[in-house]
């Protein structure tokens, strides 16, 4: 499986790199720098395969609840109880330590 990363903050290269990459055959897309819901949006109308990006605290994604996500067409979410405020914000080492050791222990349960 190939993941391209677009490695860019402008939008319109953001666009051009995730379509880019997925006509030269890509299996998904890690897009990199995005700083607002209408650009999820955006690129989700455009590319047919699997589309990511990275939200954590303190990052450039906005802040959004699975309804945000849902309204500019994000299509498979999980429904677990992790609330999406868990990325939101700046959190310091010892909160992100936690995050990732109860998802760890969550994994290990399932």
């Amino acid at each position: 499986m190939v993941v391209a990363r677009t490695d860019a903050s402008d939008p319109e290269e953001i666009q051009r790199r995730v379509q880019t990459y997925e006509q030269a055959g890509c299996d998904a897309v890690l897009a990199d720098g995005i700083k607002d819901m209408d650009l999820i949006g955006q690129l989700r109308r455009t590319v047919n395969g699997p589309l990511f990006c990275n939200v954590i605290g303190g990052g450039k994604v906005p802040a959004g609840s699975r309804a945000d996500l849902e309204a500019v067409g994000v299509q498979e979410l999980t429904h677990d109880d992790t609330p999406l405020g868990a990325f939101a914000g700046s959190r310091d080492l010892a909160h992100c330590q936690a995050l990732l050791e109860a998802n760890l222990a969550k994994a290990a349960r399932a």
